[in-house]
């Protein structure tokens, strides 16, 4: 009698593993959105521990970029946050555009700058509380 072996077992129970760290390490830090933290690992796994590793490196590469433009600018546009917010727009399009230009997992890294940007502008930003109708109808934003 022969026993099937699923070869995919070992990758889901490292994937589990992956989660189970990374919200592990979000809990310890007390980070105010573990659920982030969750999804990440998941695109890591790979079968192949060279390929993972490099596409970790430029996650890594590109998260950084992502948080030192998101810091330049909210340096920049202290006061004025329509200017943040079209620079945070010229960010995700020169990373949207550099990633057409690039390959494989720089491409990767150069969406991961931009988005990095937009979700750490979302706190940079402040909540956002609707005015009254009489005032006006758009959102205004808190600080």
């Amino acid at each position: 009698m022969v026993a099937y072996r699923d070869p995919g077992a070992p990758v889901r129970l490292e994937d589990v593993g992956f989660r189970c760290v990374a919200l592990w390490v979000a809990f310890t830090l007390e980070l105010s959105e573990p659920s982030w933290l969750r999804r990440r690992p998941r695109s890591s796994v790979s079968l192949c521990w060279a390929r993972s590793l490099r596409k970790s490196m430029f996650r890594m590469i590109g998260t950084v970029i992502g948080a030192i433009a998101i810091v330049v600018l909210a340096a920049l546009f202290r006061q004025d946050r329509v200017s943040f917010l079209v620079g945070l727009a010229f960010w995700c399009a020169a990373s949207a555009s550099s990633r057409r230009v690039l390959t494989n997992f720089a491409a990767y890294a150069a969406a991961l700058a931009g988005y990095t940007a937009a979700i750490i502008a979302i706190d940079v930003l402040g909540p956002v509380e609707a005015r009254t109708a009489s005032s006006s109808s758009s959102p205004s934003i808190v600080r």
